[in-house]
């Protein structure tokens, strides 16, 4: 059945029970206007030939309490959905699932859930994907508010108890509720979560990026995931269940370091920005992205992250290329593949926070270079390179946050980087007080800090404080 290009009203809900396949237009040029509507889900696929294709489906509100009420844009026991958009997919049903897409089996492929809702969202799980079973790749879940009303309900965005999600982007999804629900933009009892993106999801109070009860959660990146009531961890990853490994969980919180809340489970090999008790294998490293205020969460040229995975039998990442590219799998979604930068410098930290009277290290990677190799590092507040040598010790740093930069000349050509908080100092003795100028690290009576939770937080904790 091919679509023509065009806005069609949606009347009655389309069930397909045979081996059918639906063909639009395009996704811009094919839509399916359910108009607000409370009365049908647009598609039913029961039938492993059943296949919908290259077609949006909007703003389709559907309402109906029953066990097969899940799913307000399609429900799938069986076929595929691949290249289509659901969009303002909204489910007015408690303990119904999936204002977008529910689905038991299948595949869901390319597609685009996003700005879809659970209007009523008492024990309802996923506003744009509902997974028991089947396999989601490649696919966006991105702009699901869950509404305020209600209760228990986890993964905003997300739910998956089963199946596989692969290459998949769950990006600035939202939880109005006053209620602890879990998961805004993904919540995890089963199946395998790997090469997906998770970021720029917020929440009030409870995880904001991914909570895994159970399953396997792997090969990911998790940053940028803010929870605004957070003192634990739990704007990133909680892990409560389950086995989360080779992933970066990184730049989560306010603060920029709330990764992981560790309640159960397993949480394996990842790469963190600050130190976990409980967790096994991991590194703390400074920022592995090649830019993530821009949203790019490729890996840097030496970062940390690279050829430090586990072992495993994956074959790909996010964006298709094959794994490994080097000695071993690189950790996060992305694998490192050298050479497509041309010539360019970077700095590797392993560690950020040192105690007062430290030499903090760092040391420079460079790639594609014309010819022999000079280095400069700088620092705020000195004109002059405080080295030049590729491998870089501090001694004298002072207490507080720092900058580096580095420079890197070859044939003529000079690149450069910059880590903006590269060092974090920290003192064994700290001051509060209404007097001072709440000036970090708080080390004098005369910056002293004008709030006592900030004063404690900046001091030096080794590990086995």
């Amino acid at each position: 059945l091919h679509v023509a290009a065009g806005r069609y009203a949606v009347d009655g809900g389309v069930v397909i029970t045979e081996a059918l396949r639906i063909h639009g237009a395009g996704r811009d040029e094919t839509v399916l206007d359910g108009r607000n509507s409370t009365m049908h889900r647009v598609f039913s696929l029961s039938h492993d030939g059943a296949l919908v294709e290259d077609l949006t489906v909007s703003n389709n509100c559907y309402f109906y309490f029953s066990a097969a009420g899940s799913g307000g844009g399609a429900r799938m026991t069986a076929g595929t959905i691949r290249r289509c958009r659901f969009v303002k997919c909204d489910l007015k049903t408690a303990y119904q699932h999936a204002g977008a897409v529910w689905m038991s089996d299948g595949t869901l492929a390319d597609s685009d859930l996003v700005d879809s809702n659970l209007e009523w969202s008492f024990a309802a799980k996923g506003s744009c994907l509902c997974e028991q079973g089947g396999l989601v790749a490649n696919c966006t879940m991105r702009g699901c508010t869950r509404a305020a009303n209600g209760g228990g309900a986890p993964g905003n965005a997300a739910y998956v108890a089963g199946g596989v999600m692969d290459g998949c982007r769950i990006v600035r999804n939202g939880h109005e509720s006053r209620s602890s629900q879990e998961g805004s933009g993904l919540y995890q009892t089963g199946g395998t979560v790997r090469n997906t993106l998770i970021c720029a999801n917020t929440n009030r109070s409870a995880t904001a990026g991914a909570c895994v009860q159970g399953g396997v959660f792997e090969f990911n990146t998790v940053a940028g995931n803010v929870t605004t009531a957070d003192q634990d961890g739990r704007s990133g990853v909680t892990v409560a269940g389950g086995t989360v490994r080779n992933c970066i969980i990184f730049g989560n919180g306010r603060t920029g370091a709330c990764g992981v809340r560790l309640t159960g489970g397993a949480c394996e090999r990842n790469l963190l920005d600050k130190e976990n008790v409980g967790a096994t294998d991991c590194l703390v490293a400074a920022n592995p992205f090649r830019d993530a205020a821009s949203g790019d969460y490729r890996l840097a040229p030496g970062s940390a992250a690279i050829d430090a995975a586990q072992p495993t039998d994956l074959k790909h990442d996010h964006a298709g290329q094959t794994r490994p590219q080097g000695a071993a799998c690189d950790l996060g979604a992305y694998e490192y593949v050298a050479g497509e930068m041309g010539f360019l410098c970077s700095i590797r930290i392993d560690q950020t926070v040192w105690p007062s009277g430290a030499s903090p290290t760092a040391s420079a990677y460079v790639e594609g270079a014309p010819g022999a190799v000079s280095y400069a590092w700088y620092v705020a507040g000195r004109p002059d390179p405080i080295s030049t040598e590729a491998e870089l010790t501090w001694e004298g740093i002072p207490n507080g946050r720092h900058a580096l930069r580095l420079e890197v000349s070859s044939g003529g050509q000079t690149v450069s980087c910059e880590v903006p908080a590269a060092f974090d100092v920290r003192p064994t003795e700290t001051y509060a007080g209404p007097d001072g100028s709440n000036e970090y690290p708080y080390d004098t009576p005369a910056k002293a800090a004008h709030v006592i939770n900030d004063a404690f937080d900046a001091l030096w904790v080794d590990a086995e404080t």
